[in-house]
Protein backbone atom coordinates (compact mmCIF):
# COMPACT_ATOMS: atom_id res chain seq x y z
CA UNK A 1 0.00 0.00 0.00
CA UNK A 2 2.98 2.41 0.59
CA UNK A 3 4.87 1.56 -2.55
CA UNK A 4 1.21 2.66 -4.47
CA UNK A 5 0.45 5.95 -2.43
CA UNK A 6 4.58 6.82 -3.26
CA UNK A 7 4.42 5.78 -7.18
CA UNK A 8 0.96 8.15 -7.01
CA UNK A 9 2.67 11.04 -5.47
CA UNK A 10 5.73 10.23 -8.45
CA UNK A 11 3.41 10.44 -11.10
CA UNK A 12 1.41 13.67 -9.80
CA UNK A 13 4.76 15.37 -8.93
CA UNK A 14 5.75 14.13 -13.36
CA UNK A 15 2.29 15.68 -14.18
CA UNK A 16 2.82 19.04 -12.64
CA UNK A 17 5.96 19.88 -14.04
CA UNK A 18 4.62 18.78 -17.19
CA UNK A 19 2.07 20.95 -17.22
CA UNK A 20 4.45 23.54 -16.03
CA UNK A 21 6.48 23.14 -19.39
CA UNK A 22 3.66 23.22 -21.33
CA UNK A 23 2.00 26.48 -19.64
CA UNK A 24 5.32 28.34 -20.21
CA UNK A 25 6.09 26.73 -23.58
CA UNK A 26 2.60 28.19 -24.89
CA UNK A 27 3.69 31.57 -23.13
CA UNK A 28 6.91 31.49 -25.34
CA UNK A 29 5.65 31.00 -28.08
CA UNK A 30 3.04 33.75 -27.99
CA UNK A 31 5.40 36.35 -27.05
CA UNK A 32 8.03 35.02 -30.00
CA UNK A 33 5.92 34.56 -32.66
CA UNK A 34 3.43 31.97 -34.26
CA UNK A 35 5.94 28.47 -34.78
CA UNK A 36 4.77 26.02 -36.79
CA UNK A 37 5.56 22.64 -35.29
CA UNK A 38 5.71 19.46 -36.98
CA UNK A 39 7.64 15.55 -36.33
CA UNK A 40 10.31 16.61 -39.11
CA UNK A 41 11.03 20.12 -38.78
CA UNK A 42 10.32 23.33 -37.31
CA UNK A 43 9.52 25.94 -39.48
CA UNK A 44 9.26 29.95 -38.51
CA UNK A 45 7.29 32.65 -40.88
CA UNK A 46 9.90 35.03 -41.91
CA UNK A 47 8.18 38.07 -41.93
CA UNK A 48 6.64 37.17 -38.09
CA UNK A 49 10.39 37.14 -37.41
CA UNK A 50 10.94 40.43 -38.97
CA UNK A 51 7.72 42.34 -37.07
CA UNK A 52 9.14 40.76 -34.13
CA UNK A 53 12.53 42.37 -34.49
CA UNK A 54 11.43 45.89 -35.85
CA UNK A 55 8.79 45.48 -32.56
CA UNK A 56 11.81 44.68 -30.41
CA UNK A 57 14.37 47.80 -31.45
CA UNK A 58 11.11 49.99 -30.95
CA UNK A 59 10.55 48.87 -27.79
CA UNK A 60 14.30 48.67 -26.47
CA UNK A 61 15.64 52.59 -24.21
CA UNK A 62 19.31 52.97 -24.39
CA UNK A 63 20.65 53.59 -20.81
CA UNK A 64 23.12 56.25 -20.30
CA UNK A 65 24.91 56.40 -17.50
CA UNK A 66 25.86 59.15 -15.43
CA UNK A 67 29.62 59.44 -16.50
CA UNK A 68 28.08 58.95 -20.48
CA UNK A 69 26.44 62.03 -20.12
CA UNK A 70 29.07 64.28 -18.23
CA UNK A 71 31.19 62.73 -21.00
CA UNK A 72 28.81 64.24 -23.88
CA UNK A 73 28.94 67.95 -22.09
CA UNK A 74 32.93 67.89 -21.95
CA UNK A 75 33.22 66.90 -25.42
CA UNK A 76 30.90 70.10 -26.76
CA UNK A 77 33.68 72.08 -24.49
CA UNK A 78 36.42 69.76 -26.26
CA UNK A 79 34.91 70.64 -29.72
CA UNK A 80 34.91 74.66 -29.12
CA UNK A 81 38.55 74.37 -28.30
CA UNK A 82 39.43 73.03 -31.56
CA UNK A 83 37.42 75.32 -33.64
CA UNK A 84 38.56 78.06 -31.67
CA UNK A 85 42.45 77.22 -32.39
CA UNK A 86 42.91 73.59 -33.61
CA UNK A 87 44.26 72.57 -30.42
CA UNK A 88 43.77 70.19 -28.18
CA UNK A 89 41.14 70.60 -24.70
CA UNK A 90 43.65 72.12 -21.68
CA UNK A 91 42.45 69.97 -18.96
CA UNK A 92 40.97 66.27 -18.90
CA UNK A 93 37.86 64.97 -18.34
CA UNK A 94 38.25 63.78 -14.75
CA UNK A 95 39.41 68.14 -14.26
CA UNK A 96 35.76 69.19 -15.91
CA UNK A 97 34.14 67.10 -13.49
CA UNK A 98 35.94 68.30 -10.66
CA UNK A 99 34.82 71.41 -11.41
CA UNK A 100 31.38 70.69 -12.36
CA UNK A 101 30.79 68.76 -8.72
CA UNK A 102 32.27 71.77 -7.16
CA UNK A 103 29.65 74.12 -8.18
CA UNK A 104 25.88 74.35 -8.02
CA UNK A 105 24.70 75.27 -11.26
CA UNK A 106 23.43 73.04 -14.09
CA UNK A 107 25.68 70.81 -16.20
CA UNK A 108 24.32 72.99 -19.44
CA UNK A 109 25.28 76.27 -17.66
CA UNK A 110 28.45 74.97 -16.47
CA UNK A 111 29.13 73.96 -20.06
CA UNK A 112 27.97 76.99 -21.78
CA UNK A 113 30.63 79.26 -19.34
CA UNK A 114 33.25 76.84 -20.63
CA UNK A 115 32.28 77.27 -24.29
CA UNK A 116 31.81 80.99 -23.72
CA UNK A 117 34.91 81.09 -22.12
CA UNK A 118 37.09 79.08 -24.65
CA UNK A 119 35.39 81.66 -27.53
CA UNK A 120 36.75 84.64 -25.27
CA UNK A 121 33.30 85.49 -25.59
CA UNK A 122 33.74 86.11 -21.58
CA UNK A 123 36.77 87.14 -19.51
CA UNK A 124 37.92 84.71 -16.59
CA UNK A 125 36.65 87.61 -14.23
CA UNK A 126 33.03 86.48 -15.50
CA UNK A 127 33.58 83.29 -15.63
CA UNK A 128 33.95 83.11 -11.96
CA UNK A 129 31.32 86.01 -10.95
CA UNK A 130 28.86 83.53 -12.89
CA UNK A 131 29.51 80.62 -10.70
CA UNK A 132 30.12 82.33 -7.31
CA UNK A 133 26.99 82.56 -6.48
CA UNK A 134 26.43 79.01 -7.07
CA UNK A 135 29.81 77.61 -5.05
CA UNK A 136 28.90 75.43 -2.15
CA UNK A 137 31.80 73.45 -1.01
CA UNK A 138 34.20 73.63 1.99
CA UNK A 139 37.24 74.29 1.70
CA UNK A 140 35.98 77.26 -0.59
CA UNK A 141 38.16 78.43 -3.07
CA UNK A 142 40.28 80.93 -2.42
CA UNK A 143 39.32 83.22 -5.27
CA UNK A 144 35.73 83.23 -3.26
CA UNK A 145 34.22 85.87 -1.16
CA UNK A 146 33.47 83.58 2.13
CA UNK A 147 37.11 82.07 2.28
CA UNK A 148 37.23 81.61 6.08
CA UNK A 149 40.26 82.87 6.04
CA UNK A 150 39.86 86.18 4.77
CA UNK A 151 39.00 89.10 7.50
CA UNK A 152 36.23 90.93 7.37
CA UNK A 153 35.97 94.53 7.42
CA UNK A 154 39.73 94.22 5.82
CA UNK A 155 39.56 97.43 2.81
CA UNK A 156 40.29 100.74 4.56
CA UNK A 157 44.07 100.07 6.15
CA UNK A 158 43.30 103.28 8.12
CA UNK A 159 40.23 101.99 9.64
CA UNK A 160 40.30 98.30 9.62
CA UNK A 161 43.82 97.65 10.65
CA UNK A 162 44.07 98.34 14.42
CA UNK A 163 46.76 97.82 16.29
CA UNK A 164 45.10 94.65 17.38
CA UNK A 165 42.20 92.92 15.45
CA UNK A 166 38.96 92.10 16.76
CA UNK A 167 37.30 88.95 17.47
CA UNK A 168 34.57 90.01 15.62
CA UNK A 169 37.00 90.39 12.31
CA UNK A 170 37.22 86.76 11.75
CA UNK A 171 34.80 84.85 10.63
CA UNK A 172 36.41 81.45 12.19
CA UNK A 173 38.69 82.14 14.16
CA UNK A 174 42.46 80.97 13.85
CA UNK A 175 42.93 77.02 14.89
CA UNK A 176 40.12 77.85 17.57
CA UNK A 177 39.29 74.41 18.40
CA UNK A 178 42.32 72.41 16.72
CA UNK A 179 44.27 70.41 19.87
CA UNK A 180 47.54 70.62 19.81
CA UNK A 181 48.45 67.54 18.82
CA UNK A 182 46.95 68.11 15.63
CA UNK A 183 49.04 71.06 14.55
CA UNK A 184 51.55 69.13 12.28
CA UNK A 185 53.27 72.48 10.95
CA UNK A 186 55.94 74.10 12.69
CA UNK A 187 54.90 77.75 12.08
CA UNK A 188 57.32 79.45 13.58
CA UNK A 189 60.10 79.15 10.89
CA UNK A 190 57.85 81.35 8.67
CA UNK A 191 58.40 84.70 8.18
CA UNK A 192 57.28 88.46 7.12
CA UNK A 193 57.45 88.19 3.02
CA UNK A 194 57.10 84.42 2.76
CA UNK A 195 54.54 83.34 -0.10
CA UNK A 196 51.72 81.56 0.67
CA UNK A 197 50.83 79.04 -2.42
CA UNK A 198 47.87 77.16 -2.18
CA UNK A 199 47.75 73.90 -4.37
CA UNK A 200 44.50 72.50 -3.35
CA UNK A 201 41.64 75.10 -4.94
CA UNK A 202 38.66 74.25 -6.88
CA UNK A 203 37.93 74.83 -10.43
CA UNK A 204 40.97 73.26 -12.37
CA UNK A 205 42.84 73.74 -9.49
CA UNK A 206 44.81 77.06 -11.11
CA UNK A 207 46.16 77.69 -7.23
CA UNK A 208 46.25 81.09 -5.32
CA UNK A 209 49.15 82.93 -3.41
CA UNK A 210 48.77 85.17 -0.77
CA UNK A 211 52.27 87.47 0.99
CA UNK A 212 52.84 86.69 4.80
CA UNK A 213 52.35 90.22 5.71
CA UNK A 214 53.26 90.05 9.81
CA UNK A 215 54.16 86.78 11.53
CA UNK A 216 53.46 88.21 15.11
CA UNK A 217 49.96 90.19 14.42
CA UNK A 218 48.05 90.43 17.42
CA UNK A 219 44.22 89.93 17.77
CA UNK A 220 41.98 89.33 20.82
CA UNK A 221 40.79 86.41 21.71
CA UNK A 222 36.93 86.95 22.47
CA UNK A 223 34.37 89.16 21.88
CA UNK A 224 34.72 90.68 25.52
CA UNK A 225 38.48 91.67 24.13
CA UNK A 226 41.00 91.12 26.96
CA UNK A 227 42.86 88.42 26.36
CA UNK A 228 45.41 88.39 23.43
CA UNK A 229 47.71 86.31 20.87
CA UNK A 230 49.51 86.31 18.12
CA UNK A 231 48.53 85.21 14.73
CA UNK A 232 49.46 85.93 10.86
CA UNK A 233 48.72 87.84 9.24
CA UNK A 234 48.52 87.89 5.34
CA UNK A 235 47.68 89.85 2.60
CA UNK A 236 45.35 88.06 -0.25
CA UNK A 237 43.75 89.67 -3.63
CA UNK A 238 40.63 87.64 -3.71
CA UNK A 239 37.28 88.54 -5.40
CA UNK A 240 36.12 91.02 -2.53
CA UNK A 241 39.17 93.15 -3.09
CA UNK A 242 43.28 92.89 -1.80
CA UNK A 243 41.91 92.25 1.93
CA UNK A 244 43.39 90.88 4.95
CA UNK A 245 43.63 87.36 5.83
CA UNK A 246 45.28 84.60 8.00
CA UNK A 247 47.46 81.51 8.08
CA UNK A 248 46.75 78.47 10.25
CA UNK A 249 47.33 75.05 10.68
CA UNK A 250 43.77 74.50 9.10
CA UNK A 251 43.90 76.75 5.83
CA UNK A 252 47.50 74.18 5.54
CA UNK A 253 45.65 71.17 5.27
CA UNK A 254 42.10 72.90 3.47
CA UNK A 255 44.76 74.16 0.63
CA UNK A 256 47.92 71.97 0.77
CA UNK A 257 49.38 75.03 1.45
CA UNK A 258 53.41 74.89 1.22
CA UNK A 259 55.52 78.07 1.87
CA UNK A 260 58.07 79.79 -0.52
CA UNK A 261 60.58 82.16 0.57
CA UNK A 262 62.08 84.79 -2.13
CA UNK A 263 65.26 86.22 0.24
CA UNK A 264 66.08 86.68 3.41
CA UNK A 265 67.17 90.12 3.01
CA UNK A 266 65.20 92.62 5.59
CA UNK A 267 65.35 95.98 2.96
CA UNK A 268 63.90 93.83 0.27
CA UNK A 269 61.00 92.33 2.37
CA UNK A 270 60.31 95.90 4.02
CA UNK A 271 59.77 97.08 0.85
CA UNK A 272 57.41 94.62 -0.58
CA UNK A 273 55.17 94.86 2.05
CA UNK A 274 55.21 98.54 1.71
CA UNK A 275 53.97 97.92 -1.66
CA UNK A 276 51.20 95.15 -0.75
CA UNK A 277 50.21 97.16 1.87
CA UNK A 278 49.70 100.18 -0.36
CA UNK A 279 47.19 97.62 -2.51
CA UNK A 280 44.75 97.30 0.12
CA UNK A 281 41.02 97.82 -0.53
CA UNK A 282 41.72 97.35 -4.52
CA UNK A 283 39.90 95.45 -6.83
CA UNK A 284 40.65 91.97 -7.89
CA UNK A 285 40.73 91.06 -11.48
CA UNK A 286 41.80 88.44 -13.62
CA UNK A 287 41.80 89.49 -16.99
CA UNK A 288 40.69 87.15 -20.01
CA UNK A 289 43.45 88.62 -21.87
CA UNK A 290 47.17 89.06 -20.98
CA UNK A 291 48.00 91.31 -18.28
CA UNK A 292 50.53 91.95 -15.60
CA UNK A 293 50.97 94.82 -13.77
CA UNK A 294 53.64 96.29 -11.59
CA UNK A 295 52.60 99.60 -11.17
CA UNK A 296 52.37 100.77 -7.37
CA UNK A 297 48.67 103.20 -8.80
CA UNK A 298 47.11 99.88 -10.41
CA UNK A 299 43.63 99.97 -9.18
CA UNK A 300 43.20 95.97 -10.16
CA UNK A 301 44.91 93.13 -9.07
CA UNK A 302 44.92 88.85 -9.14
CA UNK A 303 46.71 87.16 -6.63
CA UNK A 304 49.87 86.10 -8.10
CA UNK A 305 50.45 88.87 -10.07
CA UNK A 306 50.27 91.28 -6.32
CA UNK A 307 53.20 88.97 -5.30
CA UNK A 308 55.08 89.11 -8.60
CA UNK A 309 54.87 93.44 -8.95
CA UNK A 310 55.71 93.67 -4.86
CA UNK A 311 59.41 91.86 -5.49
CA UNK A 312 59.84 93.36 -8.83
CA UNK A 313 59.31 96.60 -7.35
CA UNK A 314 61.45 95.91 -4.20
CA UNK A 315 64.16 94.94 -6.54
CA UNK A 316 64.01 91.34 -7.58
CA UNK A 317 62.18 90.19 -10.24
CA UNK A 318 60.87 86.66 -10.08
CA UNK A 319 60.80 85.78 -13.85
CA UNK A 320 57.74 83.89 -13.72
CA UNK A 321 55.75 86.08 -16.61
CA UNK A 322 54.78 83.04 -18.78
CA UNK A 323 52.00 84.20 -21.73
CA UNK A 324 51.53 87.18 -20.74
CA UNK A 325 50.33 85.73 -17.07
CA UNK A 326 52.07 85.22 -13.87
CA UNK A 327 50.43 82.83 -12.02
CA UNK A 328 50.50 80.82 -9.32
CA UNK A 329 52.34 77.86 -10.04
CA UNK A 330 54.56 80.15 -12.39
CA UNK A 331 56.25 81.50 -8.95
CA UNK A 332 56.68 78.27 -7.31
CA UNK A 333 58.83 77.04 -10.37
CA UNK A 334 60.60 80.26 -10.52
CA UNK A 335 64.20 79.98 -9.90
CA UNK A 336 64.11 82.75 -7.34
CA UNK A 337 62.11 80.79 -4.77
CA UNK A 338 62.86 78.04 -2.66
CA UNK A 339 60.94 76.18 -0.46
CA UNK A 340 60.43 76.70 3.27
CA UNK A 341 60.48 73.04 5.77
CA UNK A 342 57.22 73.87 7.78
CA UNK A 343 57.02 69.66 8.82
CA UNK A 344 58.62 66.85 8.48
CA UNK A 345 56.64 65.77 5.59
CA UNK A 346 58.38 66.23 1.99
CA UNK A 347 57.08 68.66 -0.96
CA UNK A 348 56.00 67.16 -4.43
CA UNK A 349 55.84 68.50 -7.97
CA UNK A 350 54.14 67.48 -10.82
CA UNK A 351 56.23 67.38 -13.90
CA UNK A 352 53.64 65.42 -16.28
CA UNK A 353 54.01 62.32 -17.97
CA UNK A 354 56.44 60.09 -19.61
CA UNK A 355 55.83 56.37 -20.67
CA UNK A 356 52.41 56.48 -19.44
CA UNK A 357 54.27 57.17 -15.44
CA UNK A 358 53.67 60.43 -13.77
CA UNK A 359 56.79 61.85 -13.33
CA UNK A 360 57.27 63.44 -9.63
CA UNK A 361 59.56 65.77 -7.67
CA UNK A 362 59.99 64.84 -4.30
CA UNK A 363 61.93 67.65 -1.96
CA UNK A 364 63.64 67.11 1.41
CA UNK A 365 63.29 70.95 2.31
CA UNK A 366 64.49 69.75 6.04
CA UNK A 367 68.62 70.13 7.15
CA UNK A 368 68.40 66.34 7.34
CA UNK A 369 69.10 63.19 5.47
CA UNK A 370 65.74 61.61 5.30
CA UNK A 371 64.44 57.97 3.98
CA UNK A 372 61.67 58.68 1.57
CA UNK A 373 58.71 56.01 1.25
CA UNK A 374 56.40 56.11 -1.37
CA UNK A 375 54.33 53.78 -3.61
CA UNK A 376 55.07 52.91 -6.63
CA UNK A 377 51.55 52.44 -7.81
CA UNK A 378 49.06 55.63 -7.85
CA UNK A 379 46.48 54.46 -4.88
CA UNK A 380 43.62 55.85 -3.16
CA UNK A 381 43.46 59.07 -1.00
CA UNK A 382 42.02 57.57 1.89
CA UNK A 383 44.82 54.83 2.35
CA UNK A 384 47.45 57.28 1.52
CA UNK A 385 46.54 59.79 4.09
CA UNK A 386 46.42 56.79 6.35
CA UNK A 387 49.11 55.16 4.95
CA UNK A 388 47.50 51.56 4.67
CA UNK A 389 46.76 49.17 2.19
CA UNK A 390 50.00 50.36 0.38
CA UNK A 391 51.27 47.26 -1.37
CA UNK A 392 54.09 48.82 -3.83
CA UNK A 393 56.38 50.32 -1.67
CA UNK A 394 59.58 51.37 -2.27
CA UNK A 395 62.18 54.17 -0.52
CA UNK A 396 64.70 56.45 -1.56
CA UNK A 397 67.57 58.44 0.68
CA UNK A 398 67.16 62.45 -0.08
CA UNK A 399 69.92 64.75 1.55
CA UNK A 400 69.22 67.93 3.12
CA UNK A 401 67.89 70.40 0.71
CA UNK A 402 67.97 67.75 -2.42
CA UNK A 403 65.16 66.71 -4.65
CA UNK A 404 64.59 63.48 -6.58
CA UNK A 405 62.63 62.30 -9.69
CA UNK A 406 60.27 59.01 -9.21
CA UNK A 407 58.08 57.47 -11.39
CA UNK A 408 54.99 56.34 -10.53
CA UNK A 409 52.40 53.84 -12.72
CA UNK A 410 48.85 54.29 -12.81
CA UNK A 411 46.59 52.15 -11.23
CA UNK A 412 43.05 51.44 -12.35
CA UNK A 413 40.76 54.24 -10.54
CA UNK A 414 43.17 55.14 -8.04
CA UNK A 415 43.81 58.28 -8.04
CA UNK A 416 46.81 59.46 -5.34
CA UNK A 417 50.29 59.01 -5.38
CA UNK A 418 51.85 58.42 -1.48
CA UNK A 419 54.92 59.55 0.10
CA UNK A 420 56.02 59.63 3.89
CA UNK A 421 59.05 59.79 6.16
CA UNK A 422 59.45 59.01 9.71
CA UNK A 423 60.83 61.80 12.23
CA UNK A 424 62.34 61.40 15.29
CA UNK A 425 59.18 60.68 17.56
CA UNK A 426 58.74 57.96 15.47
CA UNK A 427 55.77 59.69 13.96
CA UNK A 428 54.33 58.98 9.72
CA UNK A 429 54.64 62.41 8.20
CA UNK A 430 52.51 62.27 4.64
CA UNK A 431 52.29 63.68 1.79
CA UNK A 432 49.83 62.45 -0.92
CA UNK A 433 48.94 64.28 -4.05
CA UNK A 434 45.46 64.09 -6.28
CA UNK A 435 43.87 66.03 -8.91
CA UNK A 436 46.71 65.17 -11.56
CA UNK A 437 46.59 66.69 -14.25
CA UNK A 438 49.01 66.11 -17.34
CA UNK A 439 47.34 69.31 -19.18
CA UNK A 440 48.65 71.99 -16.59
CA UNK A 441 50.84 69.82 -14.61
CA UNK A 442 49.34 70.41 -11.22
CA UNK A 443 47.63 68.84 -8.51
CA UNK A 444 46.47 68.77 -5.04
CA UNK A 445 48.80 68.30 -2.24
CA UNK A 446 47.71 67.37 1.26
CA UNK A 447 49.99 66.34 4.64
CA UNK A 448 48.95 63.92 7.73
CA UNK A 449 50.89 63.32 10.33
CA UNK A 450 50.12 59.75 11.98
CA UNK A 451 51.79 58.07 15.24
Amino acid sequence: MRKLKFKLKCLLTILACLVLVAFFSINLLSVYGNVNVSADSVVQDENTTESMYDELIENTETVFSYKDILKSYYNQVADAFSMDDDSDISFTFDEFCEGYYQVDISIQDYTSLLINLVQGQIGLTEFYAAIDDGIDIAPMSSSSSVAYYILKNSYDPAVDDPEITPYSYFRSYPDEDLKESDKIYDLSVIKDGDIILETNTVLFNSGHTAFVYDTEKKAYTSSSGTDTETYIETIDAVSTGVSFGYLSQERFVDYGVVILRVTNESSVIASAKDFVYQQLGKKYSLPSEARVNYDVDSEEWYCSELINAAYFNAGINLDCVIDGYCLPFDIEWSSRTSFVCISNCVDLILNGKEDGKWKITVYNTSSDSITVDYNTKMCFASDAAAWSGLKNLDSVTLNPNRSVVVYISTNFFATSVAFSTVNSYNQRCITYGYNLSKASTTMSVSKNIIS
